[in-house]
């Protein structure tokens, strides 16, 4: 090997080297948040069709939306279903993630005292994209945290296109009524 061969091969050595560091540089620039003291679990179900769409894609998207109900004196802070807004989180997760954890790191604790009884409710969406014309919808969670740590709730998934789910619960309610 002649020393120009040799020295082209260390040129790409730093080039290799960062290919194969790639989700250590994405955490230095995008680190991940410590967990709040309301962090939670969720787990994802997917119908066949939404398993195949999403491990052709790339990445799917989380959005948790935290708010309490209002006191009646902070009605007039809230939105239009008198809702105090406590903060939001986005993440995308790898498309074979099947437990998500949100960190809740973001919310805005000072405002617990102007909800009913400082409970944390969170809205969460979750969707993704396969090959185009293929989208996985999540059915959203809707519920207070609370009942979040004590059971990883679950999500259903399935192509937008799709009724996979309620299939399924009409099939086990036929089952269950045949017994």
């Amino acid at each position: 090997m002649t020393l120009f061969n040799r020295i082209r091969h260390l040129a790409l050595l730093p080039l290799i080297l960062g290919l194969t560091q790639c989700d250590v540089v994405e955490a230095i620039h995008n680190p991940k948040p410590k967990d709040g003291p309301y962090a939670y679990d969720l787990i994802l179900k997917t119908s066949p069709k939404a398993e195949a769409a999403l491990k052709s894609s790339e990445a799917f998207y989380v959005d948790a939306y935290y708010y309490g109900h209002a006191k009646p004196a902070f009605i007039s802070e809230a939105d239009t279903l008198h809702r105090i807004y406590l903060g939001r989180e986005r993440w995308d997760y790898a498309p074979t993630s099947r437990r998500i954890h949100m960190y809740a790191s973001k919310i805005d604790t000072k405002k617990l005292s102007q909800t009913i009884e400082g409970e944390t409710w969170v809205v969460v969406t979750v969707i993704g994209s396969g090959v185009p014309g293929k989208v996985v919808d999540c059915h959203a969670y809707i519920g207070p945290i609370r009942e979040a740590h004590q059971r990883a709730p679950e999500m259903h998934c399935e192509l937008e296109t799709e009724n996979y789910w309620e299939e399924v619960a009409a099939s086990a309610a036929e089952a269950s009524a045949s017994l």
